[in-house]
């Protein structure tokens, strides 16, 4: 379903590509400015939310710094749930731990192609490196650890545990527990991080971000990562897609500046 979601994105960003044109810019915006913006992000091993800062280098190459949040899943989960049970949580048979990372970094991004007109695109690429910290909490699960057979009828008692490959069986587990159990167990793995990516920034407003942006991360962690049973892992390669929100502001242009550009630019 993620891969899906991923080639939907990338079809949009070369539709953009081929965007009408519109009215040529004779002015160059100026590019003495500071970007905040957030980014929603859908990557081939889960999805996420950031925030970057970015200021000016030079006219083409700028630099920045990021922070941000990302739930990692393994393709192998799949939702089950116990038909002997009515009424409970689905849960994912074999899942050992669920993982969010941190990310904290720095980075640098350079214009490879400029806006021609309004509605055209600016294309930059960029490079990022820093500190990527994964939590990973225990799961706990309702499982069966004994019945009692009372007349005709069948009584089970269960308990929460964790999940075991070698003795916990599809039909032993009635439900998951809340998430928020085992989250003082949660241990935190420190790594490190790489990106490379393509910025397609394509807003008409100069003091305004929308961007799409597709590129690829790898994560190397000090100690194995487990989602799920018999499958630890140190290293995270995944691909992403990203939409860019936010805007641009400038000390070398006053408020009322900005309001007399906007304002002239929807005449």
């Amino acid at each position: 379903m993620t891969k899906h979601i991923l080639v939907m994105f990338l079809f949009l960003v070369i539709s953009s590509l081929s965007y009408a044109q519109g009215e040529i810019v004779q002015e160059k915006d100026l590019n003495y400015y500071s970007e905040n913006s957030f980014g929603l992000k859908l990557n081939s091993n889960g999805f996420g939310l950031d925030y970057r800062f970015d200021y000016r280098y030079t006219n083409k190459t700028r630099g920045f710094l990021e922070s941000g949040v990302d739930i990692l899943k393994d393709p192998k989960e799949l939702k089950l749930y116990n038909p002997f049970f009515n009424d409970q949580k689905k849960f994912v048979y074999g899942k050992i731990n669920s993982v969010f990372k941190i990310r904290l970094g720095t980075g640098i991004q350079r214009e490879i192609f400029s806006k021609q007109d309004k509605n055209s695109l600016s294309i930059r690429y960029q490079f990022a490196v820093g500190g990527s910290f994964a939590f990973a909490k225990p799961m706990y699960y309702n499982i069966v650890d004994s019945v009692e057979i009372v007349g005709n009828q069948q009584y089970f008692y269960s308990s929460p545990q964790t999940f075991n490959l070698d003795y916990h069986n599809p039909s032993d587990i009635v439900s998951r527990e809340s998430w928020f159990k085992g989250l003082s167990e949660t241990k935190i793995i420190p790594g490190a991080f790489i990106r490379a990516g393509l910025n397609f920034e394509f807003s008409n407003d100069r003091f305004k971000t929308k961007a799409l942006e597709i590129g690829a991360e790898f994560d190397i962690y000090t100690k194995n990562v487990t989602i799920m049973a018999e499958n630890e892992q140190q290293f995270f390669l995944n691909i992403y897609c990203s939409y860019r929100f936010g805007y641009k502001y400038s000390t070398l242009i006053s408020r009322d500046a900005r309001k007399f550009l906007r304002n002239q630019e929807k005449k």
